[in-house]
């Protein structure tokens, strides 16, 4: 004759039941808190026209004051390559960007980026010899060996464009190569692998500081308004007013001197999209090259 078994609860206190519903509910919450602890940060992104090592020396202490003005953490960490800054760029993963014009129409047109500042001097391409070289102009270049940065550059744009207005044919008239950087373009002149470099100001003086090896320009393009700070579309209007009136104020004091010196700045201005209008005329005949 079996025997039945009867279930026993043990019923705990009012007490003891919060206590532990409450500990329950902290546990859960925890994770929450910290994941929204991990993207409350704001990512800065400079497009990697300089060496990975200066442009994590110039744009870190930039970060850090953007960080302290808008009372959230910027982070930045410099990409390696131009395609990695792209496709970051494309997927909107950063809120803050230092990009160059033809990047930034792009980005703009698809309503991802709105712009903050740009640069208070204008933007054009050179072309750089050696010294001594004995070229003069952009005509005497024909049949000669002209390297450009890479062609998605807003240098590379201007040159072509220049190059095509001034009746070269850029197919049959040259022999032209597109290097990763604006570095590398300029030392295979020095080295004489190349005759000329389409290139920039900066990236000329840059080069005669580190090589001691002076260059000029046998020609110019013309002028765009130049590399822009620009911001997510989303950002508050708050965030987005601090962000402007600091970046302005760096160019009216000495104490942020040293911040544009490292970084190869001078000082920007505030812009509105319509002023990039010549840049998306230039960009949509030059593709049509």
């Amino acid at each position: 004759m079996g025997t039945s078994k009867s279930n026993t609860y043990f019923l705990l206190p009012d007490s003891l039941q919060h206590a532990m519903l409450l500990l329950c509910l902290l546990m859960i919450s925890i994770p929450a808190l910290a994941h929204k602890d991990e993207v409350k940060h704001l990512e800065l992104g400079i497009f990697p026209h300089l060496s990975k090592k200066h442009l994590q020396r110039a744009y870190t202490p930039i970060a850090l004051k953007l960080s302290k003005v808008i009372g959230q953490n910027v982070h930045f960490d410099v990409e390696d390559n131009l395609d990695n800054f792209h496709e970051k760029l494309e997927a909107q993963e950063y809120d803050i960007v230092m990009l160059q014009p033809f990047d930034y129409v792009e980005v703009a047109d698809e309503k991802k980026y709105q712009p903050l500042v740009a640069q208070n001097r204008p933007l054009k391409a050179i072309f750089a010899v050696k010294e001594g070289s004995h070229l003069q102009k952009t005509h005497n270049l024909l049949g000669r060996d002209l390297y450009f940065p890479p062609r998605s550059t807003a240098v590379s744009y201007l040159a072509r464009y220049h190059l095509k207005h001034s009746g070269i044919d850029l197919e049959n008239d040259l022999n032209t190569i597109h290097e990763r950087t604006h570095v590398t373009c300029l030392q295979k002149v020095i080295i004489g692998l190349a005759d000329a470099c389409a290139t920039a100001e900066p990236a000329v003086v840059f080069i005669e500081e580190k090589i001691g090896i002076k260059m000029r320009s046998i020609g110019e393009s013309l002028s765009i308004p130049h590399t822009l700070f620009a911001v997510k579309s989303t950002m508050n209007s708050e965030t987005k007013s601090k962000l402007l009136k600091e970046i302005l104020s760096w160019a009216l004091d000495n104490e942020h001197k040293d911040l544009l010196n490292n970084a190869r700045l001078k000082g920007f201005k505030a812009i509105k999209d319509s002023d990039y209008d010549i840049v998306r005329t230039i960009k949509e005949e030059v593709d049509n090259f």
